[in-house]
């Protein structure tokens, strides 16, 4: 990933938990695997705390759609100690189950311990390829994480049309509200790492 100054450091000091999901994200990168976050922890990273809490029992990844890249992923995290399944069914990382993984749009579920990761090979209304040249990196922890704009995080919730992502939309309005003015308010090089 490119280097660049990180917009925030460190913004979840007593985030229980999330010593998983940087493990996770580390070991992905290690493996030269991109991958973006988002979800309600994507949302939080960019509200900045400007929010009492956002309640997220899990990290949501989206991983580009090419069998290999998404297959070294899957073996980084094994590697890493995650246990990996989907449909409630263990899953034997190999390059069948990549290809059948991106060809169904499935998700699969990495968990170490009580934590999950939702890997995600398809998103409403998110482009992979789109986001990854627009994203914006945090660092927490030293750990440099690559999350897809607010504003795509906020079409996805809204084009899902689940009840918690309308009630997520709701709650955090005014949030919402003033940390989507301040990714506008950003230049075009502060949003993309270099």
């Amino acid at each position: 990933m490119p280097a660049h100054d990180p917009l925030v450091t460190d913004p979840f000091e007593i985030e229980e938990g999330m010593d998983e999901w940087l493990r996770a994200c580390a070991a992905l990168m290690r493996a030269d695997v991109r991958f973006l976050i988002i979800g309600g922890f994507g949302a939080e990273l960019h509200f900045l705390h400007a929010a009492t809490q956002v309640l997220t029992h899990d990290m949501d990844l989206l991983l580009p759609s090419e069998p290999a890249e998404l297959l070294r992923g899957l073996h980084a995290l094994a590697a890493a100690g995650f246990a990996l399944s989907t449909g409630g069914e263990t899953l034997l990382a190999d390059e069948v189950a990549a290809r059948g993984l991106l060809r169904q749009r499935a998700s699969v579920i990495a968990r170490r311990g009580p934590e999950t990761l939702d890997l995600m090979t398809w998103a409403a209304g998110l482009d992979f390829d789109e986001q990854w040249r627009k994203r914006v990196e945090f660092s927490v922890r030293g750990v440099p994480l690559p999350v897809a704009t607010l504003g795509a995080i906020l079409r996805s919730k809204e084009r899902a049309g689940r009840v918690k992502d309308r009630l997520f939309l709701e709650q955090f309005r005014e949030v919402i509200e003033a940390a989507l003015a301040r990714e506008q308010a950003r230049t075009p090089e502060d949003r993309t790492p270099q």
